[in-house]
């Protein structure tokens, strides 16, 4: 009887030790929501549209901006194409702080290029913006940043280490006692 309860405290030992250790983890959302989250999100990423940015045009139809890489530099000789409806498309370059200025631009809807990246913009004509316009665009480039694996040093410290430490003061004490009722 005893070998049983002695098999059945270091199971409860291991199952909670275990569970404290993923639900330290794992985010508390994913463990109520499972991967329903992951589809909401998909979902909501097919439905939405991409957003138009409204930059309103200085005199003379001219749109400034500047391009930026997704770290926020400035992107020097990138090629920024506009095109707009029965026009034909309007080219430059950026300079060295990633600045550019393209003149002769109509108002209205307008898709902006800058190598594989696009965005759709509405330009406005001067003193006819609404006010969340901006006076320039900011184009960046490059997508989303890409991390890699942290170090175990970054795992080991907030809930984890918490987790652990929980963890370890509920097992090395029943390991104790069952050891010590083994011997006797």
């Amino acid at each position: 009887m005893e070998r049983i309860l002695m098999k059945v405290n270091t199971r409860t030992c291991w199952t909670v030790f275990v569970l404290t250790l993923v639900t330290s983890v794992t985010p508390t959302q994913e463990l109520v929501a499972g991967d329903s989250i992951g589809h909401v999100e998909q979902l909501v990423r097919s439905s939405v549209k991409p957003a138009i940015s409204d930059v309103e045009l200085r005199s003379g139809g001219m749109l400034a901006g500047q391009v930026v890489d997704s770290a926020g530099q400035p992107l020097a000789g990138q090629t920024i194409v506009v095109q707009q409806s029965n026009r034909e498309p309007v080219g430059t370059r950026s300079d060295h702080e990633g600045r550019f200025r393209l003149s002769g631009l109509d108002a209205g809807l307008c898709r902006i290029e800058c190598g594989e990246n696009a965005i759709a913009c509405r330009c406005w004509s001067p003193n006819t913006a609404p006010p969340v316009a901006a006076k320039e665009l900011l184009m960046s480039v490059g997508g989303p940043v890409e991390r890699g694996q942290r170090p175990i040093g970054d795992l080991l410290c907030g809930p984890v280490l918490i987790g652990l430490i929980i963890a370890a003061a509920i097992v090395i004490p029943i390991a104790v006692h069952n050891s010590k009722k083994s011997a006797s």
